[in-house]
């Protein structure tokens, strides 16, 4: 499972092209990083372990989020569709929440 909880919004690498052309050639980190790495730079990556108690508060958060909305509900149909997409994110919370008691 990836969460990303980096403090970098987005960044780009571009070429130094003398004409002022910028030419793109990365935008994630294993980009950079591989770039660095070819360049004969040692990199070094010290990775944050993320708390899964807050993980799951924010799953939490973001599962409330899309069961509050209902602004497609329109028949039964679509009202038995919200209920089951209901369901199943209940289920991923359960899921998160009893993996954490094992670990």
């Amino acid at each position: 499972m990836k969460l990303n909880t980096n403090k970098i919004k987005s960044f780009k690498i571009y070429t130094d092209d003398t004409d002022e052309n910028k030419v793109l050639v990365g935008n994630d980190i294993e980009t950079a990083l591989e770039i660095l790495e070819n360049n004969g730079y040692i990199v070094e990556v010290e990775i944050e372990e993320i708390n899964p108690i807050l993980y799951v508060e924010y799953l939490k958060k973001v599962v409330a989020d899309i069961k509050a909305n209902d602004e497609w509900v329109n028949d039964s149909h679509t009202k038995a569709e919200h209920r089951g997409v209901c369901n199943g994110l209940d289920m991923l919370v359960r899921h998160f929440e009893e993996e954490g008691d094992t670990k």
